[in-house]
């Protein structure tokens, strides 16, 4: 089975842990019991072969993906309001018409 479990509220990094916490009770009736390891760039793994999971946040929203099927992704962007100074990234003049 694969979830997707979301919340918002002041600071989306600390809402992760708790987030992990609640969906990981929520889908498998508990919490790992072996620590998270980290992969080379830095992605959070289970210790234990059969289950992924995916964080993401971004300001004070949080989202969590649990899979015990295969590999989960999830990302999480806060819409910001427009900034004058992007278009000048823009690859060509005729892209900010």
């Amino acid at each position: 089975m694969t979830a997707v479990y979301g919340v918002a509220g002041q600071e989306g990094r600390t809402l992760t842990r708790a987030l992990l916490t609640y969906a990981c009770t929520h889908l498998w009736g508990a919490v790992p019991s072996q620590p998270l390891t980290y992969s080379p760039r830095g992605k959070p793994l289970f210790a234990q072969p059969g289950r992924w999971l995916s964080l993401s946040h971004s300001g004070g929203l949080a989202v969590c993906a649990l899979s015990d099927c295969g590999p989960v992704g999830v990302d999480v962007e806060l819409v910001r309001p427009h900034r004058p100074s992007l278009p000048r990234y823009a690859p060509a003049p005729e892209a900010l018409a």
